[in-house]
């Protein structure tokens, strides 16, 4: 049996341009991870 992982890392094989993006579009929940990252950077 083979297995085969791809990561698309440089955006060359889906017009994605951001995973976790379109995973908090698909979830709708791209409130929070504004929030999220705003806490995180601001410690």
């Amino acid at each position: 049996m083979v297995r085969v992982y791809a990561f698309d890392v440089d955006g060359t094989l889906t017009p994605i341009r951001s995973c976790w993006r379109f995973i908090h579009n698909i979830l709708n929940t791209v409130h929070r991870s504004r929030n999220y990252s705003k806490y995180f950077f601001e410690g």
